[in-house]
């Protein structure tokens, strides 16, 4: 027993001492009192998230510093953006929703028909890249099939929806790529990739694994990461090489934008301190120290999560950003 506990107290020690704690960066709280957000995303000026106490969606300008409420149809799960624009799933799963935060207005896409007495499937889990976004529809409701079931991408400038895949998954997409996971037969997950230019469909990673966190799944350039099993793992399609970012076995969450992949340690319940990987130097550094924070998502030098440190309410959970380039002040 007592070799158990040396060996446990061995590996925590060489784990803190591998990952450096942040301290040339400044941390500041954007929201007060904001009560069961989730769904957070970042992207130029604008912090967006959503809030389960109304399932609604809302923005933060970091250049004028207020918050804004976005009016119209109600959310579900986590927000994507890129430029002015933020994408979200209809609370009822109904429909993708798009908001302009440059032009103030919202607009609905893939609104799904609704049967007499029930819906006939769900849009969910969008992504947005440039005039593209990408997202799942299933079918859950009983007696209906499954023949519009997919991953499905969106072109706005045309209006058409193609189907890319028959699976149901969880999807991202940069650029011209799509990426999303799908069950396999051994019980697992696979990563696969869409090349939207050749309409191309590859497979990345077979696994056996039956855990598979569906909001750790991103891309950035040749780089995708994903969270599995508790652990985030990362895979370059240029260089065709899977590596694993952590071991811990406690890990979701994971985002990446440049060099840079961000993700959760949790401690409980997806709640714990956020951490920064660089692909570059492979050096892991430790963001936050409340214990309570999650969510991250990182754009430039700038990190935004969650994080109720400052609260005794365990509903009540602010924004932060954390600048990796201000200095915080002696």
């Amino acid at each position: 027993m007592k070799n158990k506990v040396l060996s446990a107290f061995l590996i925590f020690f060489l784990f803190v001492a591998l990952v450096t704690v942040a301290s040339a960066g400044t941390e500041t709280q954007l929201t007060h009192g904001e009560r069961l957000t989730s769904g957070i995303s970042f992207y130029g000026n604008h912090v967006f998230w959503t809030e389960s106490a109304g399932n609604d969606v809302h923005a933060y300008d970091l250049t004028t510093g207020k918050r804004i409420d976005i009016d119209g149809h109600a959310a579900t799960g986590r927000t994507h953006a890129h430029g002015n624009k933020v994408v979200w799933a209809g609370d009822m799963g109904d429909a993708v929703y798009i908001y302009d935060v440059s032009a103030g207005n919202e607009t609905v896409i893939a609104s799904e028909r609704r049967a007499p007495t029930m819906i006939a499937s769900y849009r969910h889990v969008p992504d947005i890249y440039g005039n593209y976004i990408v997202y799942t529809n299933s079918n859950y409701s009983y007696g209906q099939d499954h023949k519009n079931d997919g991953i499905y991408l969106y072109d706005l400038n045309t209006g058409n929806e193609t189907k890319i895949a028959t699976v149901h998954g969880y999807s991202a997409i940069y650029d011209k790529t799509v990426v999303w996971s799908q069950a396999n037969n051994s019980g697992g997950y696979d990563i696969y990739m869409y090349d939207i230019c050749t309409h191309q469909t590859s497979i990345i990673t077979t696994t056996n694994s039956s855990s598979y966190e569906s909001s750790g799944l991103d891309i950035y350039g040749n780089v995708i990461v994903w969270t599995e099993s508790g652990n985030v793992y990362m895979y370059d399609i240029t260089a065709h090489k899977i590596t694993q970012v952590t071991k811990s076995g406690n890990a979701t969450d994971s985002a990446i934008y440049g060099k840079r992949i961000v993700y959760t340690l949790a401690i409980f319940s997806g709640i714990g301190d956020i951490y920064m990987y660089d692909i570059s130097t492979t050096k892991k550094t430790r963001i936050t120290t409340s214990t309570n924070a999650f969510k991250p998502s990182i754009y430039g030098d700038k990190i935004v999560y969650a994080d109720g440190k400052n609260s005794k309410y365990p509903d009540v959970r602010d924004i932060y950003l954390y600048d990796l380039k201000l200095k915080a002040e002696s």
